[in-house]
């Protein structure tokens, strides 16, 4: 064993190995485990082995404890959120998730002419979008992290000895990147929708976002 982990070593650590086969072999290997694994489904099996027996443990701590209600509230919240548990990439995935913007008019008599039904017909109330709501809240961030994707696909096959400190850079920057967005779009959130009409917000997110976009923009003119 020893001897494998020090011939793994001597070959990530030989300089006169470049670095793309560094990087495509353990690449290639890891895709070959993750389809054996995901083609046998052990970690799959594994996972909800684990989940049913925690689920069977609360059913049971429920009977137990049928005459207390209070706790059984708390059993039912933890049974619920053990169902609907997400990873985090998921939950990543879920700021992107293009939900149907709800327009909810205002009932008003056809035969009102007001000035109010006008306004409602021209700008209709409109519901929160979440792939809306991240796109504006997060565009400065959003493209930050498709520029340093982009570079880090480009990094293996760039010329230079510093390829794999800067690979290591940019999967850090990718991950501070992803906090950023989710902080943005969680802190533009907090603002209620504007006139229940969220495309207020949505411009408004925009403007901000665009803001630096501009200055760096013209920083970078004057130099």
């Amino acid at each position: 064993m020893g001897d494998f982990l020090s011939k793994i070593w001597d070959f990530f650590s030989n300089e006169r190995i470049s670095l793309t086969p560094k990087i495509t072999i353990p690449l290639f290997l890891i895709i070959i485990v993750f389809l054996f694994v995901d083609y046998y489904g052990f970690f799959y099996y594994y996972a909800n082995s684990e989940k049913v027996e925690y689920l069977s443990k609360i059913e049971e701590a429920k009977e137990r404890c049928s005459s207390d209600t209070i706790i059984v509230s708390y059993l039912d919240e933890m049974l619920y959120d053990a169902v609907n548990r997400k990873n985090i990439f998921q939950q990543f995935a879920m700021l992107f998730e293009n939900e149907d913007v709800s327009h909810v008019p205002e009932i008003l008599d056809k035969n009102d002419n007001s000035d109010s039904f006008e306004i409602e017909r021209i700008f209709p109330l409109c519901e929160r979008n979440q792939l809306w709501h991240t796109a504006t809240a997060s565009l400065f961030w959003i493209l930050w992290l498709v520029l340093l994707s982009i570079m880090l696909l480009y990094i293996p096959f760039s010329p230079g000895d510093n390829r794999l400190n800067l690979m290591f850079g940019m999967i850090i920057g990718i991950g501070v990147i992803t906090l950023l967005i989710w902080v943005t779009q969680w802190l533009f959130g907090l603002i209620p929708v504007i006139l229940g009409r969220a495309y207020i917000n949505y411009i408004i997110q925009l403007a901000v976002n665009l803001v630096p976009m501009v200055l760096f923009a013209i920083k970078s003119k004057k130099k």
